[in-house]
């Protein structure tokens, strides 16, 4: 091994051994991975985290903004981490659009591995079906990832009764029945709570995607609504929304190409870190979530760490955990993407810039003995 290189390990090493975040995190053996450096910190507090094992995610979303690849990337993820080698990875696709080329999007092992929850490899219909594909999980009492795509796709049995009597009631020139409701929500509130308790038991993660009923204004991220009913938010460890925030154009040959897009993510509900947070994902065509260019994104954003620069094509960092003060953008992102001194110098540095802001943001618990009686009071 060359000295240089040497020198750059016992940097990284001596860096990382001397940190000691201000929080707990969530124990990184208790995590389940979701692809994206940023959404680990968000729902674990560590860069190698991910969501705590046990957890309903509720993912909410307008078209074309990533809820599919995003919910796709963990199940990737978690088909190449030690931490899920044991675990059974489900796709329900209830929406029957899933054309992802999953082994070359995703990964040989993702492919291998991926399975739908009914017989013969079929996805859900009916909401029945998806409570029973969980509980059939649940009772072999193995661990799995189960993403629902989406909670929007299902029918329900007392949706389609109502459909038919209003076809007869047509028929005969009669006037329809109206419906307050097509007995998702019902359904939800019925089982959600059953099954929240297995999940925890089985250390097993369930991921529900939902449509927006309304387009969600990027500037303000309002929350709209969605299908399915309050007990989806109730029950849920996490809910994030995620709205269009721009689109990623590459120059060729003098023309602009749009070869992926910009989704803005906002946290509703956090019950492990508490952290609303508020951040943008890149996602390329064909490629996934980029999580270098995502998390290079968060460490210079103002509304972010807010430490780094990227200007005309050049990533300026602070020089910190044994990083370069100036990289050339590709470079370093080429390098990070690479197991090695520079990635862990990296995410190092990632980690200690959301510690530093964790400490800034929060202040200890009113009982503890580090409560500062009011001393911390803005002026």
């Amino acid at each position: 091994m060359q000295l240089d290189q040497l020198v750059e390990d016992h940097v990284a090493k001596t860096a990382a051994a001397q940190y000691t975040p201000l929080f707990a995190a969530v124990p990184v053996d208790q995590c389940i991975p979701t692809g994206c450096t940023i959404m680990n910190l968000a729902m674990s507090g560590r860069v190698d985290g991910g969501a705590k094992q046990g957890s309903i995610v509720h993912t909410i979303g307008d078209s074309d903004t990533g809820k599919s690849v995003l919910a796709m990337t963990g199940l990737a993820e978690a088909s190449i981490d030690a931490r899920c080698n044991d675990y059974l990875l489900y796709k329900d696709d209830s929406e029957q659009s899933d054309s992802f080329p999953v082994r070359e999007m995703f990964g040989d092992s993702l492919a291998t591995r991926l399975k739908h929850p009914g017989k013969d490899d079929t996805s859900s219909y009916f909401i029945e079906d998806f409570f029973f594909s969980i509980y059939g999980l649940l009772k072999k009492a193995e661990p799995f990832i189960y993403v629902l795509d989406s909670m929007d796709g299902l029918e329900s049995h007392a949706g389609v009764d109502l459909f038919e009597e209003n076809m007869k009631l047509h028929a005969k020139g009669k006037d329809l029945k109206q419906s307050y409701g097509d007995g998702k929500a019902k359904k939800n509130s019925e089982n959600l709570r059953k099954i929240k308790a297995a999940l925890k038991n089985t250390k097993s993660l369930l991921n529900i995607v939902s449509q927006t009923r309304d387009n969600i204004n990027p500037m303000t991220m309002a929350e709209q609504v969605h299908s399915g009913g309050r007990a989806l938010k109730f029950v849920s460890t996490y809910q994030f929304w995620l709205a269009p925030r721009g689109k990623i154009v590459r120059s060729i040959n003098g023309k602009d190409h749009q070869c992926g897009v910009l989704a803005r993510v906002r946290f509703s509900k956090n019950h492990v870190t508490g952290r609303h947070l508020d951040f943008v994902l890149e996602i390329p065509f064909g490629y996934g979530v980029d999580d270098e260019r995502t998390t290079i994104r968060w460490m210079c954003d103002d509304t972010g760490a807010g430490l780094w620069e990227l200007a005309k094509g050049v990533i300026t960092t602070k020089g910190e955990c044994g990083l370069e003060k100036t990289y050339k953008a590709k470079e370093f992102i080429a390098g990070v993407r690479q197991p090695g001194a520079m990635r862990t110098n990296y995410l190092t540095a990632v980690q200690m810039a959301w510690d530093n802001l964790e400490t800034k943001l929060r202040k200890p618990g009113r009982y503890s003995c580090g409560s500062t009686n009011g001393q911390d009071m803005e002026e």
